[in-house]
């Protein structure tokens, strides 16, 4: 597993290959040339430190990288583009960008974000695709209800050996055919029974904290008649004194 000290390792590693590809590419592939190597070296020694520096500042491992997402893209974009805009300030200041190409000045940033995202991209898809197969055994899961505690509900699900969610039942006609995190919104609440079978559920789950008493009767009463359990997942009032 990737610690801090490791990614920071990987991150650190990833800024003088993304200046050395960056003057490659510039110069088709080749060799860089005399006139341009001390511009070459000039920004490889600032670039270094400077982005240490704005990789910590910017939170790149506050994250955990089995669940890199948009806010850790983020961090990476601005500690990226404030580190490349403070090694071309600094290169003016000691060498008033002698020797240094305007591309490469492109390229590299591009180069670095490509370096530092891909591999949290494929370290997440790996672990998720290494869950999947574990989850084969899992029990089918229909969710009722496809609002916010049902999104986060699915969140949590995806990440957990024990259930595989297969869809969601909403009565919004808004979100019919929709998906969250990959699991469709396939019919609304009153097609419950109509659902089960044809889906294989084992387990229905129950999102709707402000669903009365009558629906929860019947949904019990349809799950009942078809040997399905319910569970109901507590609203968001009820969390803290509850085990879930």
């Amino acid at each position: 597993m990737f610690n801090r000290w490791s990614a920071f390792v990987h991150d650190l590693v990833w800024v003088p290959l993304a200046v050395w590809l960056s003057f490659w590419i510039r110069f088709d592939l080749g060799t860089i040339p005399t006139a341009h190597l001390s511009a070459f070296w000039t920004v490889l020694a600032i670039a270094v430190p400077t982005q240490a520096l704005t990789f910590w500042r910017f939170g790149l491992y506050r994250g955990i990288w089995r669940f890199a997402s948009v806010p850790d893209l983020i961090r990476i974009l601005k500690a990226v583009s404030v580190g490349a805009g403070l090694t071309y300030l600094l290169h003016f200041l000691f060498a008033r960008l002698e020797g240094m190409p305007r591309s490469v000045m492109l390229l590299y940033p591009l180069v670095l974000i490509m370096g530092l995202t891909g591999p949290r991209l494929l370290y997440r898809w790996q672990k998720d695709h290494r869950l999947r197969l574990a989850r084969r055994n899992a029990q089918r899961a229909l969710i009722l209800g496809a609002g916010r505690p049902g999104e986060l509900l699915v969140r949590d699900l995806l990440r957990d050996r024990r259930y595989e969610p297969i869809a969601f039942l909403d009565d919004a006609a808004k979100n019919l055919g929709r998906e969250l995190h990959g699991v469709r919104v396939v019919g609304r609440i009153d097609e419950l029974g109509a659902k089960l079978e044809p889906l294989a559920i084992d387990i229905v789950l129950v999102a709707l904290p402000a669903a009365g008493r009558d629906l929860m009767r019947r949904i019990v009463e349809v799950c009942g008649a078809k040997g399905v359990r319910s569970v109901t997942l507590p609203s968001l009032e009820e969390l803290p004194e509850s085990q879930v």
